[in-house]
C-alpha cells in the first residue's frame, strides 16, 4: 500500500470493484460523513412523548434544529387517547437530558376530545394552529397568553360550551371560523393588537351580545360577526376594508357606527357606506318598513339588505348602476321595490330571491320593456312604470331640504326646515373626494363658481336627519 492512498474493493452487482484514494480524499470523505451524521442527529430528532404529573400524556414535535416544540397528534404512529377533564400543557419539557419550550399548538391536536373541559396553555405559546381544539363541546373556558401572534382557522370551531374565551395582546391574526358556532359566548372583546379578523371568525355565536373591536384592525372578513345577537356595532378608524356581510343575520343588531376618523367608511342613520357614501356595504337586519337609499349611492355591495326580514319596501336612486349578489336575501317581507333610474342597473341572478320574482312589484321609473329584456329583471312577474308621485313620494323625507337653483351656474342656495337652524354641508366630487365642508344655516348660499361642469354630490348633516342628492354644475 502507497503511504499517499489507499485500494479497496467494492462488491457492486456481484462485480467487484476496485478503486484507490488518495490520504486527502479520505480525510475530507470522513469529515463530511461526520458533518452529515451531526447535522442530521439536530435536524431529523424525533417526536417523543412526556407523561404530566397526573399521568396524562402529550406528544411534541421538536420544530427544526431548534430546542422549541409544538403539541402533535402523533408519535410512530400513535395518537393519543381522547382527553378528558382538565388537561395542563406545561412551558417546558424535557426529553433526552434536553430542555424543550412549548411554543406551538399544531393542527387538530385535540380535535374531536369531546370530553375536554379545560385546558390551561402555556405562557411561552406563539401559535395555536388549523382545527386545534375544533369540536370540543366541553371545553369552558380558554385564555390565550399573550405571546401568540396566530389563532389559526376553526382554531375552536364549533366549541359550543366555551363560555369564555380571553385573547392575549399580542395576537394579530383571528383564522377563518377561528370562533364560529361557540354558542356560549356572551362577550368578546378584540385587544388592540388584532390587525386581521378572517371571515366567518365568530360567526354563528347565537348568545354573543357585546363585542368590541380594537383600534388597530384593518381587516374584517366576509359574515365575520354573523348570525350574532349583538344589538350595536362600532367599527373604529383603522379598519381600512370590510368583507361582504360582515353583520348579516345579527337579528338585534339596530345600527352600524363608524368612528369619525376612518377615511374608508362611514355610517347614515345606522346604515354603513363607503366613506363618499357612493356605495351602500350594509343595512342592519332590524330595519323595518319603506328605505329610501340616499340620492349619493352608485353601487350597492353584495349582501347589502341580506337578512332584512322586516324590510317592505326600498326605494333605489336614479344614479345606482349596480346591485351586488344577494343584496335582498332572505328579505322574506319584502314587497315592493322603487327603481328611479331609467336605464335598469345591473343586478345579478341571486340579487333577490326566487320567490321574490313571483311576490315583488317593481316600480320602475322607465321603459317596461327595458326592463323586461334586462338580464335578470326580467324574471319579475310585475314591473309597472310609475314615477308619480303617488308611489315614490309617498315613501319621501318627513322633512323637506331645498337646493335650488339644480342645474346651477355660480351660486346655489340651501333652504332648511323650519324646526332646523344649522347644518354641515358637504359637497363631494363622484370619486367621492370632498370638495366643501361647511358649517350653514337656513337659506344660506354656496358658491360654485370655480367649479368645472358635471354632476356633484352632497351631503346635508343636521341634528335632526341627513339629506343627500345630486347637484348638476352648468
Amino acid at each position: 500500500m502507497n503511504k499517499g492512498s489507499v485500494s479497496m474493493e467494492i462488491k457492486l452487482n456481484n462485480h467487484l470493484i476496485k478503486i484507490k484514494l488518495s490520504m486527502r480524499k479520505i480525510i475530507i470523505l470522513s469529515t463530511m460523513c461526520i458533518f452529515v451524521a451531526l447535522f442530521a442527529g439536530k435536524t431529523m430528532a424525533q417526536p417523543f412523548s412526556v407523561a404530566n404529573s397526573d399521568g396524562k400524556t402529550i406528544f411534541y414535535n421538536i420544530i427544526g434544529a431548534t430546542t422549541t416544540v409544538e403539541v402533535t397528534d402523533s408519535v410512530n404512529g400513535n395518537t393519543p387517547y381522547s382527553y378528558r377533564g382538565k388537561l395542563v400543557i406545561p412551558d417546558t419539557v424535557e426529553n433526552n437530558n434536553t430542555l424543550y419550550t412549548v411554543v406551538s399548538i399544531g393542527s387538530s391536536v385535540f380535535q374531536g376530545c369531546t370530553e375536554l373541559d379545560t385546558v390551561i396553555l402555556p405562557n411561552t405559546l406563539t401559535k395555536i394552529g388549523n382545527a386545534a381544539f375544533d369540536g370540543c363541546t366541553k371545553l369552558s373556558e380558554i385564555i390565550i397568553p399573550d405571546l401568540v401572534t396566530t389563532i389559526e382557522s376553526s382554531a375552536f370551531f364549533n366549541c359550543s360550551k366555551l363560555a369564555l374565551a380571553s385573547i392575549g395582546n399580542s395576537v394579530q391574526t383571528i383564522g377563518k371560523s377561528a370562533f364560529q358556532g361557540c354558542n356560549g359566548l356572551t362577550e368578546i372583546i378584540i385587544p388592540n393588537s388584532v390587525i386581521t379578523i378572517d371571515g366567518s371568525a365568530f360567526s354563528a355565536c347565537t348568545k354573543l351580545s357585546s363585542l368590541t373591536i380594537g383600534n388597530s384592525v384593518e381587516t374584517i372578513g366576509d359574515r365575520a360577526f354573523s348570525i350574532c345577537p349583538i344589538t350595536s356595532a362600532f367599527i373604529p378608524a383603522s379598519v381600512t376594508k370590510m368583507g361582504r356581510g360582515v353583520f348579516a343575520e345579527c337579528e338585534k343588531l339596530t345600527a352600524i357606527e363608524v368612528d369619525a376618523n376612518n377615511t374608508a367608511y362611514s355610517s347614515l342613520e345606522g346604515v354603513l357606506f363607503d366613506k363618499a357614501q357612493t356605495q351602500l356595504v350594509e343595512c342592519p337586519a332590524t330595519k323595518t318598513g319603506r328605505y329610501i337609499i340616499p340620492n349619493t349611492v352608485t353601487a350597492i355591495a353584495n349582501d347589502a339588505f341580506y337578512g332584512c326580514t322586516k324590510l317592505t319596501a326600498v326605494l333605489i336612486p336614479d344614479l345606482v348602476a349596480t346591485i351586488g349578489e344577494l343584496v335582498f336575501g332572505n328579505c322574506f317581507d319584502l314587497k315592493e321595490i322603487y327603481v328611479k333610474t331609467t336605464t335598469p342597473p345591473q343586478i345579478q341572478s341571486t340579487t333577490f330571491d326566487d320567490d321574490h320574482f313571483q311576490t315583488l312589484t317593481v316600480y320602475v321609473c322607465g321603459s317596461v320593456e327595458n326592463y323586461k329584456t334586462a338580464a335578470h329583471w326580467g324574471n319579475f312577474k310585475k314591473i309597472v312604470e310609475d314615477c308619480d308621485a303617488n308611489s315614490i313620494d309617498d315613501i319621501s323625507f318627513n322633512y323637506d331640504c331645498m337646493i335650488y337653483p339644480n342645474p346651477v351656474r355660480d351660486n346655489i342656495r340651501i333652504m332648511l326646515p323650519e324646526n332646523i337652524y344649522q347644518a354641515v354641508f358637504t359637497l363631494y366630487d363622484m370619486q367621492g373626494r370632498t370638495l366643501i365642508h361647511q358649517n350653514i344655516t337656513n337659506q344660506d348660499i354656496v358658491s360654485l363658481n370655480n367649479f368645472a361642469e358635471g354632476i356633484y354630490l352632497y351631503n346635508i348633516t343636521t341634528d335632526k336627519q341627513n339629506y343627500q342628492g345630486k347637484i348638476v354644475k352648468r
